[in-house]
């Protein structure tokens, strides 16, 4: 059986440019942001515009669960903090997650929030 692939919406320049970070390697997360547009929001009337935004937003959510945002530095004895966003809190967790359900006017990925998730090693 054949799936269909459907082109992403954003590219690596627009998400980087979103994050400040010209050299982020965010095309995997590029990749999951376009999966969870195409399952979730493809018949939901959104424009393509909203449709590109949510998933280039979503793509920097993706990559700062991964990649923690520093949200201080001092160089005097180099000290950084970080923002290590609580996955648990789904797309509220960042910033750009927060924007990605702002702009979902049908709701379906709040929806998605309130699902149970359980992890289980075997």
């Amino acid at each position: 059986m054949k799936v269909a692939v459907m082109p992403l919406r954003t590219c690596i320049e627009d998400v980087r440019a979103l994050l400040q970070d010209e050299e982020a390697d965010v095309f995997t997360f590029i990749e999951v942001a376009n999966d969870i547009v195409d399952t979730w929001l493809m018949g939901s009337g959104l424009s393509l515009r909203i449709l590109t935004r949510i998933e280039s937003f979503l793509a920097c959510h993706f990559y700062l669960l991964s990649n923690p945002e520093v949200v201080r530095e001092e160089y005097d004895r180099a000290r950084y903090q970080y923002v290590q966003p609580k996955v648990e809190e789904g797309f509220r967790a960042t910033k750009w997650g927060q924007m990605a359900l702002a702009l979902d006017t049908t709701g379906t990925m709040d929806g998605y929030n309130k699902i149970p998730v359980a992890l289980y090693v075997f």
